[in-house]
């Protein structure tokens, strides 16, 4: 079986590792010079800080002694968000108005905008966002060239689209088709 998977996200490397652990034949390309999607780490002064997708569980302990990191746009919109400068500018104010003075002026300020990354978004990205979306593969895009195309992404997942789990649940079903195509093939 031959597979090309387009994109290195959580969703083709997940992909990637299923087909690896069948020992199925696939190819993985991948635009940026990393791999990771969405998922992407900086490093400063020996702490790690993910500009990805991040989440606070509850009853996680809190975590002691810095460095500390705070995520999110808070009522910033996509627009507003182009002028680095004037962004920083809110950001501060942000983080003085919720944490108070000291927090006004951290040590550093790493911003990561996905929504104006070229290689993940596209302008429709820039659109505010008042609720969840709904998530799911479109009708229009099942079994395209008798199911030779499929998509795998946290946007076309039914249950957990636009989340974490969303990308991986993506990359089972189409790793599903794959197999039972294959399987019928043989």
């Amino acid at each position: 079986m031959r597979t090309v998977i387009v994109g290195g996200g959580l969703s083709g490397l997940s992909l990637a590792e299923r087909l690896e652990a069948r020992g199925h034949d696939y190819r993985l390309l991948q635009a940026r010079d990393r791999f990771g999607g969405r998922i992407m780490t900086k490093w400063r002064d020996g702490a790690a800080f993910d500009l990805g997708p991040a989440w606070f569980w509850p009853g996680q302990p809190p975590a002691r002694g810095g460095p500390y990191a705070l995520f999110g746009f808070v009522g910033v919109h996509a627009h507003a968000r182009r002028d680095e400068a004037a962004l920083r500018h809110a950001l501060r104010e942000q983080l003085g108005r919720l944490f108070g003075a000291r927090a006004a002026e951290p040590q550093r300020l790493l911003l990561k905008d996905w929504a104006d990354d070229p290689l993940t978004a596209t302008q429709a990205d820039t659109t505010p966002q008042y609720a969840h979306p709904a998530y799911g593969l479109p009708d229009a895009l099942e079994d395209l060239w008798e199911g030779h195309v499929n998509f795998a992404g946290t946007e076309v997942a039914r249950q957990f689209g636009g989340f974490l789990e969303g990308a991986l649940e993506a990359a089972e079903a189409v790793f599903a088709r794959l197999t039972m195509r294959n399987d019928a093939d043989v």
